[in-house]
C-alpha cells in the first residue's frame, strides 16, 4: 500500500524539508558545519529512514521489525554525529528539526488530501512511534545504559 496516504505525506514532507534546507537565511545553523560528503551521508540515511517510515505507516498495526530498523538508523546517526563532535543536545536539535518538519507535514494533510480524522491520527501515531524509536536510540548511543545497584533491580 506504499503510495497512498504515506506517499502523499512523504512527498509533502520532502518538499518542505528541501525548501528549508536549500534556502539562505532560513537554513538551520548546524547545517553549515557539514561538508558535502557528510551531507550526502546523512541524506542517504534520511532516505533510508523515510523508506522505513513509509512502510511502517502503510501497516495497519504491528511493525516491530521496522521500528528496530528505525532504532538502528538512530544509532548510525548518533555515531556519525559523535564522530563529528556533536553533543547529545546538538544531535537532538538536528533530529527535532526533521521530526518537526515531518509532523507538521502530517498536520497539513487533511486539507490537502481530504483525509478523515482517523486516517490522519493513524499517520501521526505511526510517525510518533518511528521518531520515538530514533530519539531513544540516539540517547542510548550517547549515554549507554548503566548497571543498577543490586538493590534497585
Amino acid at each position: 500500500m506504499v503510495g497512498g496516504l504515506e506517499g502523499i505525506w512523504a512527498g509533502r514532507a520532502l518538499e518542505e524539508t528541501r525548501q528549508v534546507l536549500g534556502g539562505g537565511s532560513s537554513q538551520p545553523g548546524w547545517l553549515t558545519r557539514y561538508g558535502e560528503s557528510a551531507r550526502e551521508f546523512h541524506r542517504q540515511l534520511g532516505h533510508r529512514l523515510m523508506g522505513v517510515t513509509m512502510q511502517y505507516i502503510a501497516l495497519g498495526h504491528g511493525g516491530e521489525a521496522l521500528l528496530g530498523e528505525a532504532r538502528q538508523i538512530g544509532h548510525i546517526y548518533a555515531q556519525s554525529l559523535q564522530e563529528r563532535g556533536e553533543t547529545l543536545a546538538q544531535a537532538l536539535t538536528i533530529l527535532f528539526f526533521f521530526r518537526d518538519n515531518m509532523l507538521e507535514s502530517a498536520l497539513h494533510l487533511p486539507e490537502a488530501a481530504q483525509l478523515r480524522a482517523e486516517a490522519n491520527q493513524h499517520l501521526f501515531r505511526r510517525l510518533r512511534d518511528v521518531f520515538n524509536a530514533v530519539e531513544l536510540a540516539i540517547v542510548e548511543r550517547y549515554e549507554p545504559p548503566r548497571e543498577l545497584p543490586a538493590g534497585n533491580r
